[in-house]
This record gives structure tokens, sequence and C-alpha cells, in this order.
């Protein structure tokens, strides 16, 4: 049954986005061809909201909203969209989907509930690391995630971020 409330639930998201996405900024375009990703696989969206992340199961995309997109520089941008493309590639929806699942379904477990949210710190520092690795430097991406914490934007933490963007940071710059 919770498969199929999630499944109805992405499809009425995915209808949401749709009609709020506007046309790609050359920045970004710039960035997917640099990394021979297609910017079909790319929805920018006209929120207010500071916010990145991956969607969907099968046909996976970026989603970026144009406040993002607007409020970082262009090597900022790259980091965020490496960040989110190794969520991707790695099918890290799924991992989570399915660990979410057995939680909820072992709820009254709670290590497992301990094991989700390991699982989410682990992907998260998997993806920082891999956009680090790329870049050559975690300046890039320290950067955008400091963005996240300002107060003055308006901004959602990645739904499944394990730690806050501050611990983040702190690991970055730890090493």
């Amino acid at each position: 049954m919770k498969i199929i409330s999630s499944t109805a639930k992405n499809i009425g998201i995915k209808n949401r986005l749709m009609r709020r996405k506007i046309t790609t900024p050359k920045k970004l375009i710039t960035i997917c061809k640099k990394y021979n990703y297609g910017k079909s696989h790319i929805i920018v969206t006209a929120d207010t909201i500071f916010t990145a992340y991956t969607f969907g199961f099968f046909r996976q995309k970026l989603v970026f909203s144009g406040t993002l997109v607007n409020g970082l520089n262009k090597k900022q941008l790259e980091a965020v969209f490496l960040h989110e493309l190794y969520h991707q590639r790695h099918h890290h929806t799924w991992y989570l989907f399915f660990a979410r699942i057995i939680s909820a379904s072992l709820f009254f477990l709670p290590v497992i509930k301990d094991f989700d949210r390991h699982l989410s710190i682990v992907l998260e520092n998997r993806a920082d690391s891999f956009t680090t690795k790329t870049q050559k430097t975690s300046r890039y991406l320290k950067k955008a995630l400091v963005s996240f914490l300002n107060p003055q934007t308006d901004h959602i933490y990645p739904s499944f971020h394990g730690m806050l963007s501050y611990q983040r940071v702190d690991a970055l710059t730890r090493g």
C-alpha cells in the first residue's frame, strides 16, 4: 500500500514540477554540456525556494529552483549539479525508498530507524566526496551549502540528507 501511495504522490509532484518549469538558464546548460548530460534530464522551476534534488525512480531528473541557479556562481552551481548527478547515477532514490519502506514496516525496531538515518548520511557524504574529487576542491560545495544556511533565502533542505548543511560544511572543512 505504501508503494502505491508513494507512486501516486510522485506523479502528482511531477505534474506540479512541470507546471512550474522554466527555461533552463545558459550557465546550467554549459555545465550539462561539460559533463555530457542531456538538458532534457533537468527541470528548472520558477520556485523562489533555494533547492536542488534528484527526483523520480525510472527516468530520474535533476530539479533546480531558478532562485538557486541565479543565486550561485557557475562553480558553485556545478558543485550542486555534480552532487545531484552522483545521487542520480548511483540510484540513491531507490536505496532510500526501500530503506524507508523497511523502516516504516519495522518501526518497532529502533535500530532500523538508525540504519535509515545512517544510510542518508553516508549517501550525502559520498555525493559530497565525488563533487570534491571532480572539482579538485571542496571550496565551491562549501560555499553552495553555506548559501542554503543564509537566513535571507527561503530554502528547503534536501529531503534525504541525514545531516544539516552546517555539519556537512564542517565535515568538508576537516577533510
